[in-house]
């Protein structure tokens, strides 16, 4: 682009969005959209003179590899989540985070919101209050459960949570997120101590009949009985899934019921010629 056109464009742009390079630029109250310079963030310091514009709606740390070394400490992830009330978008992927501040909790505006690539292990139940949020991406995050009010996301409708290989189970109330399309993984709890009350089975699929794309629904059981915990599910109505995983215990099968039970197999499958299903995945094991 032209220098004088690259300079006109940014000076037409300069009250709504933005993207900083250097910690000497300066900064207009009237910014709604901001983005970092990776290199610029290896300082992990957000710049005091940006929470001026406190009705910032978009705030996106974008990732490279080649700065993995690169994150945002404890203090400045906490400044970022109570100094911008009216944030819409909220990406913090690959920020190197531990713990997510229960302040996020009053970012009500909040329809997307990036964790993914961060060593966090729990979330804060107060993410439950966001009731505008549409998109939560925990990819590849070690996060061992999702919050127990789940159901109150009335508004989700993207989960995602591939490569999240420490999750235990479900929270009761999934079911009731009845707008979700993406729902990349769905785990069977496999501890008999667990509180049954906090956490849900097949049934909680009953009722996403909108889900697409991808699901991988992990911890099947070959028992016989669990033929009729399966039809709960309601997968037959799950037409618009295109690849969907099966995983079976490894560990669960004796001499009297070896392989897959062929009804809860049939219960798990989506039916009919308006099916998009392309790719099933039968496995054995946990993980």
């Amino acid at each position: 682009m032209h220098d004088l056109m690259h300079d006109l464009t940014k000076l037409i742009a300069a009250s709504d969005g933005t993207t900083f390079y250097s910690k000497g630029e300066d900064i207009h109250e009237k910014i709604r959209h901001v983005s970092f310079d990776r290199t610029f963030l290896l300082s992990s310091r957000i710049p005091t003179s940006l929470y001026k514009a406190n009705k910032i709606r978009t705030f996106l740390l974008p990732s490279e590899s080649r700065y993995e070394y690169a994150g945002l400490d404890k203090s400045t992830c906490n400044a970022i989540v109570s100094s911008f009330k009216f944030i819409r978008l909220l990406d913090l992927h690959k920020m190197n985070i531990e713990t997510i501040p229960s302040s996020i909790g009053k970012l009500w505006h909040l329809r997307y919101l990036n964790l993914s690539n961060n060593p966090i292990e729990m979330l804060p139940n107060s993410i439950t209050r966001l009731h505008n949020l549409q998109t939560l991406r925990l990819f590849e995050c070690p996060i061992k459960q999702l919050p127990k009010d789940i159901n109150k996301l009335v508004n989700l409708k993207y989960l995602e949570m591939n490569k999240c290989w420490h999750l235990t189970h479900m929270p009761r109330g999934l079911g009731q997120l009845t707008k979700l399309q993406t729902l990349s993984k769905f785990v069977m709890s496999q501890n008999s101590c667990l509180d049954f009350r906090l956490h849900g089975g097949l049934k909680e699929l009953n009722g996403l009949t909108k889900l697409r794309g991808t699901l991988k629904i992990k911890g099947l059981r070959h028992e016989k009985e669990f033929a009729s915990k399966s039809k709960n599910s309601n997968m037959k109505e799950k037409i618009h899934l295109q690849d969907l995983t099966l995983s079976w215990i490894e560990d669960d099968v004796d001499e009297s019921n070896i392989g897959y039970n062929e009804e809860s197999l049939e219960a798990l499958l989506p039916h009919g010629p308006l099916s998009d299903l392309q790719q099933l995945c039968l496995n054995e094991g946990f993980g």
